[in-house]
């Protein structure tokens, strides 16, 4: 068996033990029964946030992409939308989102102007923004809040910002990082086969990669309004998480708690240890929620269904349309299919 394909197998397992555990922990009956009590107007409310969202995150997307980009960018709005469902479908199977990258791969075939070496700058970035926006919502609720957290755990949340901040600046640095993505890229395409057809395509877009990172750092306001866009996506996403709460009748839990609760979880989410997230994000909520004197059957159900309405429905609809695409491309079909089998059967 490949070693890809037992690590997926591996997080597979990992996720359904911590899932299982949980559910076992607190109860298999009083969890579903929790289900039914749900309120479907709060339910309805924080579905309805998703197109929103999703949208926002899209735009934010296309803005990078216009900002990094040295030609007009011609490739209308739907089909952002349609590359970026690609990405969250990608992204939910494999380990600390990999998979996001099939959008940077299928936005340089559009007929348009965007190089493969752009194209991947432009997805790298919208991902190291989110986190940084990320990062900076939990601190920020982190203050807010009267909590007791071991020192050690605080050290480790610290030390994990501080990490994924100085990554940052590292790898938009040239004369620091080119090395580290020529190697980045030798490991992914080993890994991921749909990649490998493009392995000369990104050694060669390496240059468009940095001119890239120039172009936006001269982009004052594209920045700014993306990192705001950022801030407001996972506002939303919160806001999701506080009407589900309320919809199954927690009312005692402040609006920060359940942020700083939830963005803990996002943060557990990026260690590739499981598949989708599923088991960390519930596990670290429950643990923060249940010292609001939340239930674990609130929390549980909380968690999981936000996960189904603000990702998974996405990820569905993204697996359909691009199976739709390779199908209707009868003289790729076979190549196409082998390689995004094997992209998420190899992680």
């Amino acid at each position: 068996m490949k070693k890809g394909r037992l690590q997926l197998i591996l997080a597979l397992l990992v996720s359904v033990g911590l899932l299982s555990f949980l559910l076992w922990y607190i109860g298999v009956r009083s969890t579903f029964h929790e289900v039914s009590q749900i309120d479907p107007l709060y339910l309805l409310l924080a579905l309805a946030l998703t197109p929103l969202s999703f949208s926002l995150r899209t735009f934010r997307w296309k803005l990078i992409v216009k900002s990094c980009n040295d030609t007009e960018t011609l490739i209308p709005f739907s089909n952002f939308l349609r590359l970026n469902l690609y990405g969250v479908y990608g992204g939910v199977i494999t380990p600390a989102k990999i998979g996001d990258v099939l959008r940077a791969v299928y936005l340089s075939k559009e007929k348009s102007r965007v190089s493969l070496g752009v194209s991947f700058f432009s997805v790298v970035f919208d991902r190291l923004l989110d986190i940084l926006a990320l990062i900076s919502i939990f601190v920020f609720s982190l203050m807010l809040i009267s909590i007791n957290l071991d020192s050690v755990v605080l050290l480790i949340v610290f030390l994990f910002a501080l990490f994924v901040v100085g990554g940052v600046l590292f790898l938009m640095s040239e004369r620091l990082s080119r090395r580290i993505w020529e190697k980045l890229i030798d490991v992914a395409c080993k890994r991921i086969s749909i990649l490998n057809q493009s392995r000369d395509g990104l050694n060669a877009s390496i240059d468009d990669f940095y001119k890239a990172v120039g172009r936006i750092r001269k982009n004052s306001k594209a920045l700014v309004l993306a990192f705001s866009i950022a801030l407001i996506t996972w506002t939303i996403f919160y806001i999701q998480a506080y009407l589900l709460l309320r919809g199954l009748n927690v009312d005692n839990v402040p609006f920060f708690a359940v942020v700083f609760a939830f963005s803990l979880g996002s943060l557990a989410v990026l260690v590739p240890v499981t598949f989708g997230g599923l088991g960390t994000r519930d596990a670290t909520v429950y643990l923060i929620l249940s010292q609001f004197d939340v239930s674990g059957e609130s929390s549980l159900v909380a968690t999981i269904t936000l996960a189904l309405i603000a990702i998974w429905i996405l990820a569905i609809i993204g697996g359909i349309l691009l199976g739709l695409r390779l199908k209707v491309q009868p003289t790729e079909k076979e190549i196409e299919k082998k390689d995004t089998t094997d992209l998420f059967l190899s992680n």
